[in-house]
């Protein structure tokens, strides 16, 4: 499951949207959030013999305004949520789930303004030329799943704090789930 969560509207909801808007401006910031089924992650860690590393792939659907240099963080989500299934151009929006200001729909005790989450510092940093998808190594994080240190609500992809408080515009987009593409995010396991 997937959404994105965004502060201009604090209650909307995004879950079954085509795309993950990871964007900000003086006006808004919008954060992603992805969840991968944990049993089927455990599941496979389980057929692994010796040591393997994970990444976090989300691909880019569109882009505006983005620096010759920045970096897109990745962190856990520390609350439960519920995806929903509001898009964005809804009218009225659905406010059946996760949104900037609730990790359920509207509910005073799911309170949560951006989603809470453990900070990994975890980064993926982008140049002039490097291909602008995300393919983040967030082995530290499946780990901490695995072994039940932290409990799998998935994955929260932001900006940074910096650019989060900038007025500068920075546009990043990425397929969600609900593409209509063979781009959706996707958590990749090697090993030897």
């Amino acid at each position: 499951k997937d959404t994105f969560l965004s502060s201009q509207y604090p209650t909307s909801n995004y879950g079954r949207d085509e795309i993950l808007d990871i964007s900000t401006d003086s006006l808004s910031t919008n954060r992603a959030l992805v969840y991968f089924d944990n049993n089927e992650i455990n599941q496979l860690i389980e057929t692994i013999t010796g040591s393997y590393t994970s990444y976090l792939s989300l691909y880019l659907a569109n882009s505006s305004n983005i620096p010759q240099e920045y970096n897109i963080e990745i962190h856990s989500v520390s609350s439960s949520w519920i995806m929903g299934t509001g898009r964005s151009g809804d009218e009225p929006n659905p406010k059946n789930g996760a949104s900037w200001n609730y990790s359920n729909p509207n509910t005073t005790s799911s309170l949560w303004l951006g989603g809470n989450y453990i900070n990994y510092n975890i980064t993926q940093s982008f140049n002039y030329q490097d291909s602008k998808d995300i393919n983040c190594d967030v082995t530290p994080i499946v780990n901490d799943w695995n072994t039940s240190t932290v409990y799998n609500n998935g994955f929260l992809i932001k900006h940074t704090d910096v650019n989060e408080s900038s007025s500068n515009l920075i546009s990043t987009q990425f397929f969600s789930t609900d593409t209509h593409t063979i781009y959706p995010p996707s958590l990749d396991f090697y090993w030897n």
